[in-house]
């Protein structure tokens, strides 16, 4: 199964923090250092006494020189410096925030959260500091304490929009569609035409594959922000959903005449040439995307998935097993690989990744997961190992909605199946 980008949480907690850690970055950058006086100057200080008379950086000093690198970019070079800076503290809340920050930025997620949970210890009133660490939860894919973290801030602060959204988010992640469009139309509710909801409900609608209602969105979140680049992409996606290729190209290759570098516009028209069936130049639109951001996941995935597409199966395990490597909670890429072995009758390989992928998967994904598997029998892929597969799947998701009793007893597999 292709897995779908979440084009309004594209870049994951980064989206959420910036504007927020920079208000606080402002405070450390007030504080100068105070004015030598003129006479000190007349005296040159011996070597030992220059030595004592330069003190070690402060922990806001330390912020101020960490924000900077970060600003720059070097984001590595600015963890020691805030590691520095809560050693020295260590109830310095903005130097847990920008620890934070800057883990989440290198996608350390338990990290961050770690950073992130030390703040709102420190101060368990702030909202600001919850929805961090919801974020962050988020990201490590911990919704159940995501959950937690937003309902606290928004208990505190019902009228701040960001909570809603983050719980809808940990709904629709849970693949719960129901209980994430609650929380996105009481989110609308509250901002009124909200460019961010409508194209987070656009992103809903797409999981859901409504694409007609999901242009819908995606065009009212345009004309509430015509430069909202998430419901652009959004857009195109949707239109190749209702087989309009052509018009979801234009805007996707309109994005790319920009920014050539512009790794979601390469990952949207990789989408989008699947869908049309031109399953090698998509291939190479991926590899394009991922020769610039080689750490996605959902970048390794879709490539694996796109080139079982194109019967390059050996190709599509390697893939698929460096998306997982990167984020081992992908219950749709386990499943592709035992696709994969399936589709070659290596039931024991196939079963193994279908086991590891039910441990770790919602209904939803099994129900996709077979629609695969049915998908591939009607092109001729019939063999053994695809019907055990199947047959495996059925049971697991009638077990996993507590209805195993109901299921009909499956035939016992035959030597030569296993």
């Amino acid at each position: 199964m292709k897995l779908l980008v979440n084009f309004s949480r594209v870049v994951g907690t980064l989206v959420l923090l910036n504007s927020s850690i920079l208000c606080l970055s402002a405070q450390s950058k007030t504080e100068t250092s105070p004015a030598v006086p003129a006479k000190a100057q007349e005296k040159k200080p011996d070597a030992g006494q220059a030595a004592k008379a330069v003190p070690p950086p402060s922990a806001t000093e330390l912020n101020r020189r960490a924000q900077t690198l970060i600003d720059q970019g070097k984001v590595k070079e600015a963890v020691p410096l805030l590691q520095n800076a809560v050693a020295l503290e260590p109830k310095n809340i903005q130097s847990w925030v920008f620890l934070g920050r800057a883990e989440s930025l290198l996608q350390k997620f338990p990290e961050a959260t770690k950073a992130f949970q030390t703040a709102v210890n420190l101060s368990p009133r702030e909202p600001e500091f919850l929805f961090y660490l919801g974020s962050s939860q988020l990201d490590e894919a911990k919704y159940a304490a995501a959950r937690a973290s937003f309902w606290q801030a928004l208990e505190m602060t019902p009228g701040d929009l960001r909570f809603r959204l983050g719980l809808s988010e940990t709904y629709l992640q849970e693949k719960d569609y129901a209980a994430a469009r609650r929380y996105l139309f009481e989110a609308l509710g509250y901002a009124g035409d909200s460019t961010e909801v409508h194209a987070r409900l656009g992103d809903l609608d797409e999981q859901e594959n409504r694409h007609l209602e999901a242009l819908d969105e995606y065009d009212a979140a345009l004309r509430a922000d015509p430069k909202n680049s998430s419901a652009l992409y959004g857009r195109a996606s949707a239109l190749s959903g209702l087989k309009r290729f052509a018009e979801a190209e234009k805007i996707v290759r309109g994005e790319l005449a920009k920014d050539a570098k512009n790794v979601t516009a390469h990952s949207v028209l990789a989408q989008v040439l699947d869908a049309e069936g031109k399953h090698r130049s998509a291939i190479e639109e991926y590899r394009t995307a991922l020769a610039l951001a080689p750490n996605s996941a959902l970048l390794w995935g879709n490539l694996g998935w796109t080139q079982y597409e194109e019967g390059l199966l050996d190709e599509a395990v390697t893939s698929s097993r460096k998306a997982l490597m990167l984020d081992p909670k992908q219950a749709g890429v386990r499943f592709n690989i035992g696709l994969a072995y399936a589709v070659r009758d290596l039931w024991g390989q196939a079963q193994k990744e279908y086991r590891e992928g039910v441990d770790i998967a919602a209904p939803a994904d099994i129900q996709a997961a077979s629609s695969d598997l049915r998908d591939a029998m009607t092109k001729g892929h019939t063999t053994p190992a695809v019907k055990q597969a199947l047959e495996y799947l059925t049971k697991s998701e009638w077990k996993l909605l507590g209805l195993e009793e109901s299921l009909p007893a499956l035939k016992p597999q035959s030597k030569g199946d296993r």
